[in-house]
C-alpha cells in the first residue's frame, strides 16, 4: 500500500500511518518543516518513503535528502482536484531528476501524478525517467471498462526507455 500524505506537517499523524502497514509513505517537500527528519523518521520506522514536490518547486528542494528516497513524485498538476491537464515543464524536472539519480547512483524511482493519459503525456514521462505513473482520471474516468484503459494506458508505454 502506497500512502500520499497531502497535509501540512505529516509528522504530527506520522504514528498512524505508520501502524497502517503501509510500504510506501510519500510527504510533499512544501508541507514538511524539517523535510530530512520526516524522511528519516519514516525510513527507521521500516517505511519505503517518497517525496512529492509540486510544479511550482525546485528539484533543488530535494537535494539533501534525495539520497535517502525510495521514490520521488513529480507532481504533473496543482495537487487538488483531478482532471486537471498535464504540466508539459514538469518533464524537465523528471529528466533532472533521472540524470541526478543515475550519476549519482540513487535508488530512487520516479513517479509522476497529474494529468497522465495513454498519449504523448505518459509516453514522455517514461522517456524522461518516469517509472510509476499515476493515471487515476484516464482510468476510472473513461467510458471504457478499467482493464481495457489500463492496457491502452500498457500499450502506450510498454518498451520505452529513458532517453
Amino acid at each position: 500500500m502506497n500512502i500520499h500524505l497531502m497535509i501540512h506537517n505529516p509528522d504530527d499523524l506520522l504514528p498512524c500511518f505508520m501502524k497502517a502497514k503501509s510500504d510506501q509513505i510519500l510527504v510533499h517537500a512544501e508541507a514538511c518543516p524539517h523535510l530530512h527528519r520526516t524522511v528519516t523518521k519514516i525510513k527507521e520506522a521500516g517505511h519505503e518513503v517518497g517525496v512529492a514536490i509540486n510544479p511550482g518547486t525546485p528539484v533543488s528542494a530535494l537535494e539533501e535528502v534525495l539520497p535517502f528516497l525510495d521514490i520521488v513524485l513529480v507532481m504533473t498538476v496543482n495537487p487538488g482536484l483531478g482532471g486537471q491537464s498535464f504540466i508539459p515543464e514538469a518533464l524537465d524536472k523528471v529528466k533532472r531528476l533521472y540524470r541526478t539519480i543515475q550519476s549519482q547512483g540513487y535508488a530512487a524511482q520516479i513517479e509522476v501524478d497529474g494529468g497522465v493519459k495513454a498519449d504523448w503525456t505518459a509516453q514522455d514521462s517514461v522517456k524522461a525517467g518516469a517509472t510509476i505513473l499515476v493515471a487515476g482520471t484516464a482510468i476510472f474516468n473513461e467510458a471504457e471498462p478499467v482493464t481495457q484503459s489500463m492496457a491502452r494506458m500498457h500499450s502506450c508505454v510498454h518498451g520505452l526507455k529513458p532517453e
